[in-house]
C-alpha cells in the first residue's frame, strides 16, 4: 500500500493521506538537534507498544542503541542526555525498531517507491518542524532569535578585532624582520631541499622507555590523535644538545605529516547550537563544508601537543626542545618566520614532507587558507568507537582533561621524590 501511494505522489503531486503529524512540541533542556529527534523518538516508543521509527538522525539512532546494549540505568548516569535517556531506556524492546532514512533527499531523484514514501514521510517531519519552530509559543520564538542576533553580533565584533590584530602581526613581522631573523643577511643554504631531506642528528637524545601515558584517552583531541602524535614523536630522532643554525620544525609541518600518517586531517572545534564541539572530518567533502584552513590545523596541532605534554608524566622531547618562534617555514619561501618547535628531529617521513611544503609553498596559497593536496582514505573512521568524540562537548572534555592533568602533575611529585 505504501509502494502504491508512492507512486500516486509521483504522478499526481498528492501527499499520502496515510503521512499524519502524530504530535507537535518544543524540545525540553538544552537545544540540540538530536535532543529534538531523540524526544519524537520516546513520544513514539511511550504511545505504541510496537513500531518501526525512521528519523536522518545518526546520533539518536545511536542514543537507542546506547540504551538497548545498556544492562542497567547506573550506566548511563553520567550521559549529557540523561534526561532523555532516563526515559527511553525502560520503553526499548524487541519490538520497537529505530531505521535511518537519507535526509533532504530529491524527492524526483528516488526510484524505488518504498524509500520514495519514507522520503515523503521525512519530508513531511521536516515541514511540521519548521512550521512548529515559528508558528509554536511566538514569544519564546522572539526570545531565540534575539538571542542568536546577539550572538552572532558579538561573534562579528571579535572576528574584526582579531582580524585586525592578525593584520598588525604581519606587519610588525614584516617591519622587524632584518633585527629578528639574524642571518637574514646572510646567504641561505643554496639548496634547502636537500638540507632539511637528508637533515641528520648526530648525537641522539636518550627518550625515556616509561613515560607513564595511561592518561591520554582523556585528551581533548581525541585518543586516536594521542597515539598518533606520540607513536610519531618516538619515532624521530632528537638531538640530545641545541644544534647551531636549527631551523626548527613548525606546526604547519607536524600537522602535515600526521595527516598523512593517518590518512585524515586534524580534528577542528566547531560550535553546533551555541555549543562548541570537537569534529573529525573524513572526507573531501567534510572538509569542504567545515571550511578547514592549513592554519587551523597548524594550530590543532599545537593543542594537540599542548594536551598531550600534560598528560604524560615524563618528556615526550628534550628540555632544551621549547615551543616558539622558528624559521623552517622561512627558509622554505614562507614570508616570515612562524611558530612551531625550536629543534628539528631526524625523522622518517621528512622527505615526503619537504616535498610537500615546498610545493605548496610555491603555489599561490601562501597565506595557509588553502589546504596541501594528500591522500584521504575516505573509508577510515579513526573514531569508530571513540563516540564521545560526536556526543560530548569541548567544555566538558576540557574538565575531564584538567582533572587527568591533575593526577597526572601529582604523579610527577611523586615521582621526583
Amino acid at each position: 500500500m505504501r509502494k502504491d501511494l508512492a507512486m500516486v505522489c509521483q504522478t499526481t503531486g498528492m501527499m499520502p493521506h496515510t503521512l499524519q503529524k502524530l504530535v507537535v512540541g518544543r524540545t525540553q533542556g538544552r537545544q540540540v538537534i538530536h535532543r529534538a529527534e531523540l524526544s519524537a523518538i520516546i513520544t513514539v516508543f511511550e504511545a505504541f507498544s510496537s513500531c518501526e521509527v525512521f528519523t536522518d538522525s545518526m546520533v539518536s539512532i545511536q542514543l537507542v542503541d546506547l540504551c538497548r546494549n545498556a544492562n542497567s540505568l547506573d550506566e548511563l548516569a553520567g550521559h549529557d542526555d540523561f534526561d532523555l535517556l532516563q526515559r527511553l531506556f525502560p520503553l526499548v524492546t524487541c519490538h520497537k525498531k529505530v531505521s535511518k532514512v537519507k535526509a533532504h533527499q530529491k524527492l524526483g531523484s528516488v526510484k524505488d517507491p518504498l524509500q520514495l514514501y519514507n522520503a515523503l514521510g521525512n519530508c513531511v517531519a521536516d515541514e511540521t518542524a519548521n512550521v512548529a519552530c515559528e508558528a509554536l509559543l511566538p514569544e519564546i520564538v522572539q526570545q531565540l532569535e534575539d538571542f542568536h542576533n546577539d550572538i552572532v553580533t558579538q561573534r562579528d565584533v571579535v572576528y574584526r578585532y582579531f582580524c585586525l590584530n592578525l593584520d598588525l602581526q604581519t606587519s610588525r613581522a614584516r617591519t622587524a624582520e632584518p633585527a629578528a631573523c639574524p642571518d637574514a643577511g646572510i646567504q641561505q643554504p643554496t639548496d634547502v631541499r636537500k638540507l632539511l631531506t637528508a637533515w641528520h642528528v648526530d648525537e641522539p637524545w636518550v627518550q625515556p622507555t616509561d613515560i607513564g601515558d595511561e592518561e591520554i584517552c582523556h585528551n581533548v583531541w581525541g585518543f586516536q590523535w594521542s597515539l598518533v602524535l606520540l607513536q610519531w614523536l618516538q619515532t624521530c630522532i632528537w638531538p640530545s644538545t641545541e644544534v647551531a643554525d636549527d631551523p626548527g620544525i613548525s606546526w604547519f609541518e607536524i600537522a602535515l605529516c600526521l595527516a598523512c600518517i593517518q590518512g585524515q586531517w586534524l580534528p577542528v572545534k566547531r560550535t553546533r547550537n551555541y555549543v562548541d564541539y570537537i569534529i573529525q572530518p573524513r572526507t573531501l567533502e567534510d572538509v569542504i563544508s567545515l571550511s578547514i584552513s592549513f592554519s587551523e590545523q597548524a594550530t590543532a596541532t599545537y593543542a594537540l601537543m599542548a594536551q598531550l605534554q600534560g598528560l604524560v608524566v615524563k618528556g615526550l622531547i628534550p628540555p632544551h626542545c621549547k615551543s616558539g618562534k622558528i624559521k623552517a617555514m622561512y627558509i622554505q619561501g614562507y614570508h616570515s618566520w612562524t611558530t612551531g618547535l625550536t629543534c628539528r628531529p631526524q625523522y622518517p617521513q621528512q622527505k615526503q614532507i619537504t616535498e610537500i611544503m615546498l610545493r605548496y609553498l610555491a603555489s599561490p596559497h601562501r597565506q595557509m587558507t588553502v589546504l596541501p593536496d594528500i591522500s584521504i582514505d575516505e573509508l577510515l573512521d579513526p573514531f569508530a568507537h571513540d563516540l564521545d568524540m560526536r556526543l560530548v562537548s569541548v567544555g566538558e572534555k576540557q574538565r575531564i582533561a584538567g582533572l587527568a592533568m591533575r593526577r597526572v602533575r601529582q604523579r610527577r611529585k611523586s615521582v621526583s621524590l
